[in-house]
């Protein structure tokens, strides 16, 4: 609660915190000296705290937001793998199916370029969001709120622990597999199964061979092996 209180050309105000019942002060009209509120602040300190309050609002809504979009990207990404295994088992099933064409199986190449590059622009975001949360509103968070202890700390434990390069090889390793592996294999497969491959299908497969190439050294560059902070 804030009471406008004046002397002379000093405005000053009392500030009371009467959301706790056993320090809220009672105010009485006539009552005695220590009755009255516990806390006389400046207008212009008054101003300085409601100001940082705002900002401390701001910056946490901020994070909320941050963490929001990032459960997002990690669904959609997760939701691409399943995506991608699934179609590359469609096209190959039709590629071998009786009447099903070879050259069916060059599709993949392309299929697993799309996704995959879909995949190692969410995995970004999704590590960038954390590298803000880190980096950039947490620091200002501790100095809004004049402390040095780690508030979001899971941001940097689950990055820590000793097993981390371990996961994140073998996750980069899956990757792999699953996108440039598959379009490689089907166009080594197309390749051997087709009696007799035509120019253009030569043409076709150079570039899409470079292509999975393009895919590998993506991958291997933003798979963020990097340890803690």
């Amino acid at each position: 609660m804030l009471l406008d209180v004046s002397f002379g050309q000093k405005k000053m105000f009392w500030f009371a915190d009467l959301t706790c019942p056993t320090h809220a002060p009672k105010i009485l009209a006539d009552g005695p000296a220590a009755n009255r509120p516990q806390k006389l602040v400046s207008l212009e300190q008054f101003a300085m705290g409601t100001e940082v309050g705002k900002r401390i609002d701001i910056l946490l809504e901020g994070y909320k937001t941050a963490k929001s979009e990032q459960q997002a990207r990690i669904g959609f990404r997760d939701n691409l793998l399943y995506v991608t295994l699934a179609a590359n088992g469609a096209v190959t099933a039709f590629a071998l199916s009786k009447d099903g064409p070879n050259l069916a199986l060059l599709a993949i190449p392309l299929l697993v370029l799309i996704l995959g590059w879909a995949y190692i622009i969410n995995d970004e975001k999704i590590s960038a969001i954390g590298r803000y949360i880190r980096n950039s509103l947490e620091p200002e968070l501790q100095k809004m709120a004049g402390s040095n202890e780690s508030l979001f700390g899971w941001e940097i434990a689950h990055r820590s622990d000793d097993y981390r390069l371990e996961r994140k090889v073998i996750q980069m390793g899956i990757d792999l597999l699953t996108f440039a592996g598959f379009g490689m294999g089907a166009i080594v497969f197309f390749l051997v199964r087709e009696p007799k491959v035509s120019t253009a299908a030569l043409w076709m497969c150079g570039i899409e061979g470079v292509m999975m190439l393009f895919l590998i050294f993506e991958i291997v560059t933003y798979a963020d092996l990097k340890k803690g902070k």
